[in-house]
């Protein structure tokens, strides 16, 4: 989403610095995807974190709650714009609430490799997480989207911190370096089934992953009986850097 900000594919908030710099952005194009058939828009929120937000827009916690959550706010409100332009919808748009790894907010490119959960205990990665994914929780999200997820282990730090917040419901995303591994090196196929206990967990998905993986990594689950949607979204085949985005 750079909306006329092709700066953004370098800036260590990514999309998230439009919740400050230029939100009517983020509503322009959620609004773009109402109109083209998505029942799905999304609180622009994937590198958003408490503390980067205190750092680079030199905010307080609350402030960065405050931003984190202006996101969702903006989805409602082009929701609410749409609905009353198209009252005959047979779909009710869903707003999601994006949280992106651990990795994408360090903006060295380890959300590809999931590198961090080497030195960072379960504990850690949770008290970092929560309150971000608390800020939208409490915005009133419909679902949350833990995305772009490299390792099985930040994955199930994640499924665990959604069983503090009761009634919600996510997806989770893996990011796959080939065929059957994820970035980090765990199965595909383990991760998928790790993910199955979680009631909560609603759909799990393969995302930021080369288009030629995607067929064998579906194939890798496709004999294991489940009641999850299942959520594919590739990248387009390109290689990210710090430098270039």
């Amino acid at each position: 989403m750079n909306n006329g900000h092709p700066e953004l594919n370098t800036d260590v908030l990514w999309s998230a610095r439009l919740l400050e710099d230029d939100p009517d952005a983020i509503k322009a194009s959620n609004r773009r995807f109402l109109e083209s058939g998505a029942n799905v828009i999304s609180s622009c929120t994937y590198q958003a974190s408490v503390d980067g937000f205190c750092k680079y827009f030199k905010a307080t916690s609350d402030e960065a709650i405050r931003k984190i959550q202006r996101g969702v706010q903006l989805a409602h409100a082009v929701r609410e714009e749409y609905l009353h332009d198209h009252p005959n919808l047979d779909v009710y748009p869903l707003v999601l609430g994006e949280v992106g790894p651990y990795g994408a907010c360090r903006h060295d490119g380890s959300e590809y490799t999931g590198s961090y959960v080497n030195n960072l205990s379960s504990k850690e990665l949770k008290d970092w997480h929560r309150p971000r994914v608390r800020a939208l929780v409490e915005a009133g999200v419909d679902l949350l989207a833990f995305e772009t997820i490299p390792a099985i282990e930040e994955a199930m730090m994640l499924i665990e911190l959604l069983q503090e917040f009761p009634g919600t419901e996510a997806l989770l995303s893996f990011t796959c370096k080939d065929g059957v591994c994820t970035c980090h090196g765990g199965s595909f196929r383990e991760a998928f089934t790790r993910c199955m206990g979680s009631q909560q967990v609603v759909a799990i998905g393969i995302n930021c992953t080369a288009p030629c993986h995607i067929s064998s990594l579906l194939r890798s689950v496709q004999d294991v009986e489940h009641n999850k949607q299942l959520a594919v979204y590739p990248n387009s085949g390109e290689d990210w850097t710090c430098e270039e985005g």
